[in-house]
C-alpha cells in the first residue's frame, strides 16, 4: 500500500509524457496532412459509403486541438445528385470532446455548400421521416453544431417542380436526440425568386428517423406555390400566391400534423372560365390540423377580399376526408369535402366557382345555373365528391335568391332554414314581396306577397315524395292555405 502513491504518480507522469509527445507529434505532422490526402479520403469513403474528392487539406495544432481547412470537396450521391463544398473550416476542441465523450467543435463552417438531390420531399404514404444514413449521421449526431454560409440546396418540392434553397446563413445545433436550427433561407425555382424566410427548427429523432418537432417561419412577400401539393396545383390552377406571413408547423411521423398561419398581407390569383379571380387578406389567421389522412383548415375570422369585394366578418372551416363508404348502389365509396361557415355573402363567393367546378363537376354546374346570392347565417355541408346525391346539409339564411335549375323554381327574398340531406330533408321557408320564376309550370314568374311553408322530402329507389305542412301563400289574386302530400 505504501508503494501505491508512487505507482499512481508514475502512471500520471507517463500519461502526461505520452500526451505531450502526441501533441508534439501532431504539431509536426498536421502541416503535412495534404501529402496523405489519398489515404484520408479513402478513410472518409469507408466511413460514409460515398466517394469524396478534395483539392487541398491544410491543418495545424492549437492549444485547444487541431484546426483543419479543406478546399473544393466533391461527392456524388446515389440518386444522381451531388454534394459540393468550396471550403470547410474546422476547429476541434479535444479537451471538451474527451469531457463530453462526443465531438465538440469550436468552429465547423461550410462555405458555399451545394447539395442537389433527385429524391422528392414526399416519397409516398410509407414515408415516416428523414432516415439518417451513414452520411447524414455525421451532420445529425457526430457534429455538435455546424454553420452554413452562402450555400444552396436543390430539391424537388411537393408540387413536383425543382426548387433552389439559397442559405445566406444557418446555424445547426445537435443534442442527443434533439436538433435545432436558425437562419435565413431564400427559395427560388424555374419561375423565379420566391422570397427570403427566417427559419427556426426544433426537431427530434426517433429510432433513426428525424420525424417530429416544430418549425417556425417568417417571410415578407414570399411565393408559397412551390410548397403546395400537386392536388392544389391540379384543382385550384393557381397563377399567383404571395404572402407576408408567419407560420408554426408541428411535425409527427415525418408529416405535418398541425400548423398555424398568420397571413399579414398578400393574396392569390387563379384561373376562371372567362377571367382570372383574385383574393387578398389582411391579418388573417388560420389553423391546420391533420388526423390520419384527413385534413382540416379553420379560419376563425374571415378577413378576406375577393375580386375587390370584402367578405362579411365570419368564420370558415373546411375539411377533406379520404375515400370512405357513402352507401347507395354497390356500396359506393367517395372522398368527402366538409364545410362549416357563418355570416357568408353568397355573391362574394362567386370567384370560387371555377375551383368548385374542378373539384366536382356536378357542384359547379348547379352553382353556375342557380347563381345564388344572399346572406348565409350558418352553413354545414358534407359533400361526397364522387356521390353528390348523398350530400348532407344544415343551414339558415335570409334574403336568399337564385335562378331556376331543372325542377327547382327560382326565388328571391327567401329566408329560412334547411336540414337533412338530398335524399331526406326538411325545409322551413318564408318569402316576402318576391318573384318566383318556374317556367315549366307558370308562363310568368309568380309574384308572392307573403308565403310560409314547411316542406319534407324523401328521395329513394321508390321515387320522390314531398310532404308540405302549414303552407300559407298569398300571391297576386291568389291566397292558398293548407297541406300538401305528393
Amino acid at each position: 500500500m505504501r508503494r501505491l502513491p508512487g505507482i499512481l504518480l508514475l502512471t500520471g507522469a507517463t500519461l502526461v509524457v505520452i500526451v505531450a509527445l502526441l501533441v508534439s507529434g501532431l504539431r509536426l505532422v498536421l502541416p503535412h496532412l495534404d501529402s496523405w490526402r489519398p489515404q484520408v479520403l479513402a478513410k472518409i469513403e469507408s466511413a460514409t459509403g460515398i466517394p469524396v474528392d478534395v483539392s487541398q487539406l491544410s491543418a495545424s495544432w492549437q492549444n485547444f486541438g487541431p484546426t483543419l481547412d479543406v478546399r473544393d470537396i466533391n461527392a456524388s450521391l446515389k440518386d444522381g445528385g451531388h454534394l459540393k463544398i468550396k471550403r470547410v473550416t474546422l476547429a476541434l476542441d479535444v479537451w471538451q470532446s474527451l469531457l463530453h465523450m462526443r465531438w465538440q467543435f469550436r468552429d465547423l463552417t461550410f462555405w458555399q455548400l451545394q447539395f442537389l438531390t433527385n429524391t422528392p420531399l414526399n416519397q409516398g404514404d410509407n414515408s415516416k421521416g428523414i432516415e439518417t444514413n451513414r452520411f447524414s449521421d455525421l451532420f445529425l449526431r457526430q457534429f455538435d453544431h455546424f454553420d452554413l454560409r452562402d450555400s444552396e440546396i436543390s430539391f424537388i418540392t411537393l408540387s413536383g417542380q425543382r426548387a433552389e434553397l439559397a442559405i445566406p446563413q444557418l446555424t445547426w445545433l445537435n443534442g442527443k436526440d434533439r436538433h435545432r436550427a436558425e437562419g435565413q433561407v431564400n427559395l427560388s425555382s424555374l419561375n423565379g425568386q420566391h422570397g427570403i424566410m427566417q427559419v427556426r427548427m426544433d426537431l427530434r429523432d426517433d429510432n433513426g428517423l428525424l420525424n417530429k418537432g416544430k418549425v417556425w417561419l417568417q417571410a415578407d412577400d414570399v411565393d408559397v406555390k412551390p410548397w403546395l401539393g400537386k392536388w392544389m396545383q391540379d384543382n385550384v390552377a393557381l397563377q399567383r400566391a404571395r404572402f407576408s406571413l408567419e407560420g408554426w408547423l408541428t411535425l409527427a411521423d415525418g408529416d405535418i400534423s398541425a400548423g398555424d398561419v398568420w397571413l399579414k398581407q398578400g393574396g392569390a390569383a387563379w384561373k376562371g372560365d372567362m377571367q382570372s379571380h383574385d383574393m387578398s387578406v389582411d391579418n388573417l389567421t388560420a389553423h391546420v390540423t391533420r388526423q390520419g389522412d384527413s385534413w382540416q383548415f379553420s379560419i376563425p375570422d374571415t378577413r378576406i377580399t375577393m375580386d375587390g369585394k370584402a367578405w362579411p366578418r365570419g368564420a370558415l372551416t373546411m375539411a377533406w376526408v379520404p375515400e370512405q363508404e357513402v352507401g347507395g348502389v354497390n356500396n359506393k365509396r367517395s372522398d368527402e369535402l366538409r364545410i362549416r361557415a357563418s355570416n357568408l355573402d353568397l355573391a362574394s363567393l362567386d370567384g370560387l366557382r371555377p375551383i368548385a367546378n374542378r373539384i366536382s363537376t356536378a357542384l359547379g354546374e348547379v352553382w353556375e345555373a342557380t347563381q345564388p346570392s344572399g346572406q348565409i347565417d350558418t352553413l354545414a355541408l358534407d359533400i361526397p365528391l364522387q356521390a353528390t346525391e348523398k350530400t348532407r346539409f344544415q343551414a339558415s339564411w335570409k334574403a336568399l335568391s337564385w335562378k331556376q335549375w331543372k325542377l327547382l323554381p327560382g326565388a328571391e327574398h327567401f329566408g329560412g332554414k334547411l336540414e337533412g340531406s338530398v335524399e331526406n330533408g326538411r325545409l322551413t321557408a318564408e318569402m316576402n314581396d318576391a318573384k318566383m320564376p318556374y317556367e315549366t309550370v307558370f308562363r310568368a314568374p309568380l309574384e308572392i306577397e307573403k308565403g310560409t311553408a314547411i316542406l319534407n322530402w324523401l328521395n329513394n329507389e321508390k321515387g320522390f315524395q314531398l310532404d308540405g305542412r302549414d303552407i300559407d301563400v298569398k300571391a297576386t289574386g291568389v291566397h292558398a292555405r293548407g297541406n300538401l302530400t305528393g
